[in-house]
């Protein structure tokens, strides 16, 4: 187990992932309503791609593709743990089902590959990975999702789609 590393004055906005308010969100349509995780499984907080490759009759979510990403994985629900004496994991493994998001609003932490953003800000995704990036990060694709507030390095902040 972890030591305790640090102590918060206030409660947490919410963690990475999380939904950040009550207004609609639309999932992205698989053939049971959901999809399974591809090879490797998805990362809770992260962009998605359709994979039709992975399984030969049902396609599967993975973290990397071409293109804009068909959705955003929230935390519904924690991954699973897997790795030996692990205290977490925001992994979700290989052949799980999992909702992807097309449009919502969602709390993500800006990280260093991402930077200091500014309330409209557009949201890019690194298409190997999936996770948040720069915008002047080659390679980085548009998410079709906006800031809507400002914020830097290490800050909680919220992205919308509808916005």
């Amino acid at each position: 187990m972890d030591f305790q590393a640090k102590v918060n004055m206030g409660i947490a906005q919410g963690w990475h992932g999380d939904f950040a308010s009550a207004n609609p969100h639309v999932s992205v349509l698989g053939s049971d309503g959901m999809y399974p995780t591809g090879t490797g499984g998805v990362k809770v907080g992260s962009f998605v791609w359709v994979d039709e490759t992975t399984y030969s009759t049902t396609p599967a979510l993975v973290n990397k593709g071409s293109g804009s990403p068909v959705g955003f994985v929230a935390r519904e629900w924690n991954g699973v743990i897997t790795s030996w004496q692990a205290v977490v994991s925001n992994t979700i493994p290989q052949g799980v089902m999992v909702t992807a998001y097309a449009k919502g609003e969602f709390l993500v932490v800006l990280t260093e590959d991402v930077g200091a953003v500014k309330r409209g800000d557009e949201v890019y995704a690194d298409p190997t990975t999936g996770a948040l990036s720069n915008a002047a990060t080659k390679g980085a694709v548009t998410t079709h999702y906006t800031y809507t507030a400002s914020g830097n390095v290490g800050d909680v902040v919220s992205i919308s789609a509808w916005i």
